[in-house]
């Protein structure tokens, strides 16, 4: 812990007894302190160990008792689909809130290893979420909640789980944009203008990075580490994403962390947005919630949500996206949250 300490925080003294809150650590580094300890140690870590009132001696004591045992509990299950990002400590404190009255069962999204075609497209990712679901639950009633763009995902899987016979009892999206059918030209008008923005970067960005972009997907083992970083930047620009990608694997063993979760998370960025432009909302005949917070309230996204789905509920929260799980906003609408989840009554 000390290492990892160190390595990730290095300008703040080590402070076993500190909370993460007293330290100041925010998401990027807590998303890099996770990254070091898994790798230090092997092993996934739950980020409920870092919540804003934990300590670095808090997660050591937790992690010298090992996992927890397993138990029956006869709390409602629920089954929770991060945004593209994937399971984060904001979703730690959604689940942290709603403890003792529902269970939520994370699912693990593909990541920057799956190929962009399957990361950036939802329908992809929400037929694996739906094989997941049924694989866990066979039968019985589901529900599902989705985060930011793991809403879309929640949807679309939703709807295909309702396809193959399964009755979903209970869907929420929390905070998630609808794409509109204008929005969804935008992939195809992008990639005309590809030609035209590789011309226009060849010529302001060095010969190299160019030349190697000109190489296609496989290039040399071992770049230069700014060329590396620049012709990774250039593919972002270009739409490149899959070689991006390729390039972002083959660095991750000889780049610092720092540098590898950075490019990571802009990878991802891109894939949520692709994804996301691509999209159609399809049928779905799930009693369902939408938790609105500001990104929403103002972009005409809750009219578009109720002419797509009518029977949809919703509740306007004034907080920002990633606020929206603080106890003071989390309280304003988890009466209705639970409300649904707990609810016995057939779709």
């Amino acid at each position: 812990m000390k290492r990892v300490w160190a390595q990730a925080l290095p300008d703040v003294p080590f402070r076993a007894d500190a909370t993460w809150d007293e330290i100041g650590i925010d998401s990027i580094k807590a998303f890099e302190v996770v990254l070091r300890l898994e790798k230090a140690l092997g092993a996934r870590l739950p980020l409920e160990l870092f919540s804003l009132q934990s300590t670095a001696a808090d997660l050591v004591r937790t992690l010298a008792r090992g996992p927890p045992r397993s138990q029956v509990s006869a709390v409602t299950q629920a089954f929770l689909v991060p945004g593209l990002f994937g399971d984060s400590p904001v979703l730690a404190k959604l689940r942290q809130g709603l403890e003792g009255c529902v269970a939520f069962h994370t699912m693990a999204l593909p990541g920057v290893e799956a190929p962009a075609g399957t990361v950036s497209d939802i329908r992809r990712v929400g037929a694996l979420v739906a094989a997941e679901i049924q694989a866990h639950q066979p039968e019985g009633d589901l529900r599902i909640v989705g985060f930011s763009t793991g809403g879309m995902i929640a949807c679309e899987a939703a709807s295909q789980l309702e396809r193959s016979g399964r009755r979903v009892g209970a869907l929420c999206a929390i905070d998630t944009p609808l794409p509109s059918v204008m929005e969804n030209l935008t992939p195809s008008l992008m990639l005309s203008f590809l030609p035209l923005l590789s011309s226009r970067f060849a010529r302001t960005r060095t010969v190299a990075a160019v030349q190697m972009l000109g190489g296609g997907p496989r290039g040399p083992k071992a770049l230069p580490r700014d060329t590396e970083s620049l012709l990774f930047s250039l593919y972002l620009r270009l739409g490149l994403l899959e070689r991006a990608r390729r390039l972002l694997i083959a660095a991750g063993d000889r780049r610092d962390v720092a540098w590898t979760g950075a490019c990571r998370k802009r990878l991802l960025v891109r894939f949520s947005f692709r994804a996301a432009l691509a999209w159609r909302p399809p049928v779905c005949r799930a009693p369902m919630l939408l938790i609105a917070g500001e990104q929403l309230r103002g972009l005409g996204q809750v009219e578009r949500w109720l002419s797509t789905y009518p029977q949809v509920e919703v509740v306007e929260v004034r907080a920002a996206h990633r606020k929206l799980f603080e106890p003071g906003k989390l309280a304003l609408f988890k009466p209705a949250l639970l409300k649904l989840l707990l609810s016995e009554s057939a779709p």
